[in-house]
């Protein structure tokens, strides 16, 4: 929950308040591990708490919650295999909350150059590709059913109205598809439904062609609520 901005991984509730997950990550970030906080924060750069057990809480924000165990500890009560762990795995995903290196490599493989205008190409064929990734991703959330999947993109900032190369949304997907908890919980986020694909099909009309009565239902309901405001 504290990766997810306080609300439940099960549902759309909201259990902690955002201000306070704010307060808590970042008072994990610089107080966590004891004595080792500093060195936590400059080389993991994760919010993170531990306990002499051997554990270690780590959260991830927009990606998940992570414990690590291992009772061996060291002089200030952290876990040595733990701390061991994070690092490697550090090292190997681009978590660092500070680090932004991460976009930089990633542009420097597509321009060796070193040209500004390659740069600038490179960095936006890298937000066209992020983009279609984050909506592939939606579109399959949405056939699945992957309520919680979704409500964490959400948390990210993904606009959940965007769409693919033939201009489907994961509102037509969860239409076609009838995931009648899909529709309602993109209808509560305001996601568009008026949205054309490259065939003219609007969520609306793909649930009617897929006979999803209960979905047509709720879009129908949804757009006499829209027109009446």
């Amino acid at each position: 929950m504290l990766a997810n901005g306080g609300m439940s991984c099960c549902s759309s509730e909201r259990i902690f308040d955002t201000e306070a997950v704010k307060c808590v990550l970042s008072f994990m970030l610089m107080n966590g591990v004891f004595q080792l906080s500093g060195e936590w924060a400059f080389n993991i750069g994760l919010p993170a708490k531990s306990g002499i057990s051997g554990n270690i809480y780590i959260s991830i924000p927009g990606v998940g919650g992570l414990a690590i165990f291992s009772p061996a500890v060291d002089k200030y009560g952290n876990s040595v295999r733990a701390c061991t762990v994070a690092k490697l795995l550090a090292d190997r995903f681009p978590f660092h909350v500070l680090d932004s290196a991460n976009n930089v490599k990633a542009i420097n493989k597509k321009t060796k150059s070193g040209n500004e205008e390659d740069i600038k190409s490179g960095y936006t064929q890298q937000l066209n590709e992020t983009l279609a990734c984050d909506v592939g991703a939606l579109c399959f959330m949405a056939r699945e059913g992957d309520l919680p999947g979704m409500h964490a993109m959400a948390m990210r900032g993904i606009d959940m109205g965007d769409a693919d190369y033939d201009g489907r949304t994961c509102l037509h997907v969860a239409a076609s598809d009838g995931k009648v908890n899909i529709v309602k919980y993109l209808l509560s986020r305001g996601v568009p439904t008026d949205c054309c694909d490259r065939w003219g099909g609007t969520p609306l009309s793909n649930a009617r062609t897929f006979g999803q009565t209960e979905v047509e239902s709720l879009l129908l309901q949804h757009k006499a609520l829209m027109e009446t405001e």
